[in-house]
């Protein structure tokens, strides 16, 4: 996340390229159904998922979880673990899991 300038709010680039500050990627993250489907599935798992296995279960294309993905990476709720392209599993972040320990039922 690239900051634009010192003293200022912090502004990053969200996935398609706009300009946003974190505050309002964060909530963007959390605002989609699929990345919360996600987010549960990576709390209930404690394996590192890829990002195939994640749209299988979804039921979507893997393009478009890999941008959920992204996003989810960008404000720190998820990880990714692994090398190479094809190998990268990704997993909730600790500050994540246990906030949704107590959010998702």
């Amino acid at each position: 996340m690239a900051k634009t300038k010192r003293n200022t709010v912090a502004q990053v680039t969200d996935f398609r390229g706009l300009r946003t500050d974190r505050q309002e990627l964060f909530y963007k993250a959390l605002a989609s159904r699929r990345r919360l489907k996600l987010l549960r599935m990576l709390l209930l798992d404690n394996a590192p998922l890829t990002a195939q296995q994640l749209a299988s279960r979804l039921g979507i294309h893997v393009g478009p979880t890999r941008r959920h993905l992204s996003l989810l990476i960008r404000v720190g709720f998820v990880e990714a673990h692994g090398t190479g392209q094809f190998a990268v599993g990704r997993r909730l972040s600790t500050t994540a899991r246990a906030a949704l320990d107590e959010l998702l039922p």
